[in-house]
């Protein structure tokens, strides 16, 4: 067994180090692009200055700014696909340290030996060389404490010791979302602070929202009303600065509100993004032991997989960071309420999985 386990990871350990060395020859080849097509589009700038406004040169200034853009979008991918892959490396190369017994470089678990410390002395269960050293793989501080807990507490249960015995059993015939799900995990950078700060956030209670949500609808249905009746003539337009001045008046008033919503919201979509891919993980693959489907389970409310509702959090998140933009701000708050109208369904996304968000 442990010869097929050794096999396996010189395997993937040559697999990756090629896959690395092919994409660091794209990153270059993208990074010689990138400098040609900037230069590229100075060139036909200036050349549109000099040849008396031809827009032929304009037009294709525009295609390599385009082009400029794409290949800088591609480049981060593969920046992204190159640390995936050296994380999945340093896992394997771990692993045969660890078939070696050499791991004395892991996290040592002595931080929770205050759990039961005459079974964790006893037993060698934290510090150097301890039975948590040797077989940890958590890659979150709550993975780590959960970890901790189980080993230092008896579960005299015998219908779940089998069921998780059945899940490992599942779990080590599927080595690549074992460590697909590790490399994931090590691009989180984490505090210790954000279940502290997640439910910080859950607990604070959205002012007037029953009262913004209905000034949200009722007054962009009436600027529209008001848009109507200067198209037909009844009203003159510069009447329109009467529901435009209301709305700008309304969102004004609430800026303090909507701002601190806003930061909040901010501060919290990055723990929520960094569990995203973990959560996405676990959602994607199938299962056939009872412990791994009873925790896909937990994973969905109400027919919605946690992935699904993450995901449109962060689009209110990126819908309300158009209120950096001035002119978009100013256009679409005098007719649409647009701030209000985030802040209130911020307000409704956070009552709706209120109860399910640490349960992810």
């Amino acid at each position: 067994m442990q010869n097929q386990a050794l096999e396996l990871y010189i395997k993937n350990i040559q697999i990756f180090k090629i896959e690395i060395e092919r994409i660091k020859k794209k990153i270059f080849f993208l990074y010689i692009s990138r400098l040609f097509l900037f230069l590229l589009m100075l060139l036909f700038i200036v050349l549109y200055i000099q040849f008396e406004l031809y827009f032929g040169f304009l037009f294709f200034a525009l295609i390599s700014l385009i082009s400029f853009l794409f290949v800088v979008k591609r480049n981060l991918e593969l920046d992204n696909q190159e640390k995936f892959l050296s994380f999945k490396l340093k896992i394997n190369v771990d692993e045969i340290n660890a078939i070696d017994f050499s791991y004395h470089n892991r996290e040592n678990g002595e931080r929770f030996s205050f759990i039961n410390p005459h079974l964790a002395a006893d037993f060698d269960i934290f510090g150097n060389s301890s039975l948590y050293q040797y077989i940890n793989r958590s890659i979150t501080h709550i993975g780590e404490k959960k970890f901790a807990e189980n080993l230092c507490k008896s579960d005299l249960n015998i219908e779940r010791i089998v069921s998780k015995q059945q899940a490992v059993n599942e779990l080590s015939k599927k080595n690549e979302l074992v460590q697909n799900f590790q490399a994931f995990g090590m691009f989180i950078s984490e505090n210790g602070n954000e279940l502290t700060n997640l439910k910080s956030w859950l607990e604070e209670y959205d002012e007037k929202v029953k009262q913004l949500n209905l000034f949200a609808y009722f007054v962009p249905a009436i600027t529209l009303v008001w848009i109507i009746m200067v198209f037909l003539g009844v009203f003159s337009i510069n009447s329109l600065a009467i529901p435009i001045i209301i709305s700008l008046f309304i969102v004004g008033y609430n800026r303090k509100r909507i701002g601190k919503a806003h930061a909040k919201l901010s501060n919290t979509s990055k723990i929520f993004e960094k569990y995203y891919s973990l959560i996405k993980q676990i959602e994607c693959e199938d299962y056939s032991s009872h412990y791994l489907i009873y925790i896909k389970e937990r994973l969905i409310k109400n027919n919605v997989k946690a992935s699904q509702s993450l995901k449109r959090l962060f689009k209110l998140l990126n819908n309300f960071d158009i209120r950096f933009n001035v002119f978009a701000s100013f256009i679409l708050n005098s007719l649409l309420l647009f701030d209000i109208h985030i802040y209130c369904r911020l307000a409704k996304w956070k009552k709706l999985h209120k109860n399910a968000i640490e349960n992810w």
